[in-house]
Parts: structure tokens; sequence; C-alpha cells
């Protein structure tokens, strides 16, 4: 649909569509997993994910455990993850 759909200006000039999104969960895996459902995304188990410019991870198991042994080190109990809205370029 989009009507759901807006227009915004990227720092190189080009223009980027953006559209809304409502996610919101406790922990980085189910925030994962739902945006993919959301989203109707498919993520093989291989990625780039950049921890903070601390380390880039290959894969979504070391993401993850990543994630939980941090959030469990700065000693938070409840972590959540919010998307308001998000951009896909193929």
């Amino acid at each position: 649909d989009n009507s759901r759909l807006w227009a915004q200006k990227v720092k190189d000039g080009r223009t980027v569509h953006v559209s809304p999104c409502n996610v919101e969960e406790v922990g980085l895996k189910n925030f994962v997993v739902r945006i993919m459902k959301e989203l109707s995304l498919w993520m093989g188990p291989d990625v780039k994910f950049n921890m903070c410019s601390n380390a880039i991870m290959t894969n979504w198991h070391d993401v993850f455990h990543a994630e939980s042994c941090y959030t469990a080190a700065l000693g938070i109990s409840r972590r959540v993850y919010r998307c308001f809205a998000f951009t896909h370029e193929p």
C-alpha cells in the first residue's frame, strides 16, 4: 500500500521511500524474528552485523548470544527493541 509511504532525502541527495512500522519486542532475537514476519522477509543464516563498532558478526547465533551476554553484563533485565519506520533497498 503506497499510501503509507513517505519520501525522505538522504545525505547523498537521493530520495528513499520510508514505510511506517510499529514493532516492539523484548530481546533482539524476538525483534528480528518479528520484523522478518511483519515485512515478509527471509534472512539466511549469514549476516554482517555491526555490534556497536566493537565487532562484526557473521551469523545470527553469534549475534543473539552476544546481545544476551551484553545485556546480562549490564544488568539489564528487559531490553526492548522498537521499529517505527524502515526503508528497503534490494
